[in-house]
């Protein structure tokens, strides 16, 4: 059984094992596979693969790097030949799915391609156009456990990574000016509903952000198993958690970070410290 705080790999270079397989002929096309006896990872750079052969759909990591979708009018006539041809998607089952800087060319028209299945374990995303990943990624969300997300857009969380067996979940967007088209990396809003399929979730971060509020609605179907929940450094306004002070509230969970809130007066003042009526 997987420990309660496994490591989400948030790092291709932590999450590949071996050296490089000696037959990459193979190994999907922009890709790198590696091997280490029977466990295979494939690491994909600077463009994907459009189909993956079926020595390599039961990986340890699958990540893919620097890569714009639809790049070019060529390759998207590629994509629309192969969608024609009627090629049954490639389905992968993976322990880390890692996907970074992955965006797609504007002004590219585009059909929706569903290229491949994944049925990941962790999730890791940072700096990706969750629009562009749609296009040819479908994650199934059945043995998902642990999830990261850093810089995207749009900034959401997708609906497609719910999981009940889900136990982890990072929505972090730390160090602002260091992160390419920090446009979209302020997340201000999280709708309501978006952990009512999480009901395994033990551990929530969303500091960092420029969060407003976060509702007792939006927690309560999770609050019960959570056992480290961090809100800090976001934009909290102090009336709108007086939630946490409710008898319904207790116990809190054992690792409940100092978060500060805002008052009506703008001046900065703990959660702990709020009087509600």
């Amino acid at each position: 059984m997987t420990s309660l705080f496994s490591v989400i790999c948030m790092f291709t270079v932590f999450c590949i094992a071996g050296q490089k397989c000696p037959d990459q002929s193979s190994c999907p096309s922009s890709c790198t596979c590696f091997c280490d006896g029977n466990v295979k990872s494939v690491v994909c750079e600077n463009g994907f693969p459009y189909i993956i052969d079926k020595s390599y759909r039961n990986l340890r990591t699958f990540s893919l790097q620097n890569a714009i979708i639809f790049k070019d009018f060529k390759e998207a006539i590629t994509i629309k030949q192969i969608r024609k041809s009627k090629i049954k998607a490639s389905e992968v089952k993976v322990e880390n799915f890692i996907v970074e800087n992955v965006n797609m060319e504007r002004g590219i028209w585009f059909w929706r391609m569903d290229l491949f299945k994944v049925w990941p374990k962790f999730i890791t995303m940072k700096d990706v156009d969750l629009n562009a990943l749609g296009q040819v990624f479908t994650l199934l969300p059945d043995n998902v456990e642990g999830v990261f997300m850093k810089s995207l857009k749009p900034a959401f969380i997708p609906k497609d990574i719910a999981s009940a067996k889900t136990r982890s979940f990072s929505l972090i967007e730390s160090n602002l000016k260091g992160i390419r088209m920090n446009a979209y990396n302020k997340i201000f809003t999280i709708a309501n509903n978006s952990f009512n399929y999480f009901p395994a979730l033990t551990r929530l971060k969303l500091n960092d952000n420029h969060l407003k509020v976060i509702s007792w609605e939006l927690v309560k179907p999770i609050w019960k198993t959570l056992i480290e929940f961090s809100i800090s450094n976001n934009l909290l306004v102090c009336e709108e958690h007086c939630w946490i002070h409710k008898e319904e509230t207790f116990p809190h969970p054992q690792m409940f970070d100092m978060a500060t809130c805002l008052t009506s007066n703008r001046l900065n003042k703990s959660l702990y410290e709020l009087k509600c009526k």
